[in-house]
């Protein structure tokens, strides 16, 4: 279910058209410029979703962290846990609006939702992996992790993390599913390792 009903969406559309039209401008440059507002307007509301969000969220965790016993919590706002975290609701916004601001050119509306999906699966691995680091921070507080190689596992963890978050990304910019991407990759490396044995040979 949309969050934004269709009908709405055409009214809040067509309301700022009507006032664009007002300029007196021909028809495809009415469509280009009421898209322009309307992505500058989108712009301002999600960065101040972004600002209201941190905001709040950090006067909740500082509220935590004064009757916290854990130090997880100046972790989190440390390792940037709750920056790339309000990013999320914003981006979320984002992909709802852009079928709006771009109803008039419709062949645009599938590369900005690609944009929107690329930068939704970096910021959720960016969320991860600033977790994972704010982890390794606690644990390397624990003396019964102190000769654990805490920060290695992490980064191991973290490449994994990076690595699906680009087969992803590949797969929503090429179209290709990431089965597919992954076959090929493992048949390139087929290919590359049987070249490398008949070199030595």
């Amino acid at each position: 279910m949309d969050l934004i009903d269709n009908n709405l969406q055409s009214d809040l559309y067509n309301w700022s058209l009507d006032l664009v039209r007002m300029i007196g401008l021909d028809e495809y440059n009415s469509y280009f410029l009421n898209s322009i507002l309307l992505t500058v307007a989108l712009c301002i509301v999600l960065y101040a979703v972004d600002y209201v969000l941190r905001k709040v969220l950090l006067l909740l965790l500082t509220d935590i962290i004064s009757k916290s016993k854990t130090q997880l919590d100046d972790l989190l706002i440390k390792n940037k846990v709750l920056q790339y975290f309000t990013h999320v609701a914003p981006i979320v916004i984002a992909k709802i609006a852009i079928p709006l601001i771009f109803i008039g050119f419709p062949n645009w509306i599938d590369y900005a939702l690609q944009f929107i999906d690329v930068l939704l699966i970096a910021t959720i691995c960016l969320l991860f992996v600033n977790i994972l680091k704010a982890f390794r921070d606690l644990l390397q507080t624990k003396s019964a992790f102190a000769d654990k190689p805490i920060d290695s596992y992490v980064q191991v963890i973290s490449i994994v993390l990076y690595c699906i978050s680009g087969i992803l990304i590949y797969s929503i910019i090429t179209g290709n599913s990431p089965q597919s991407f992954l076959v090929s990759l493992d048949a390139k490396c087929g290919v590359l390792s049987h070249r490398s044995g008949l070199t030595r040979s």
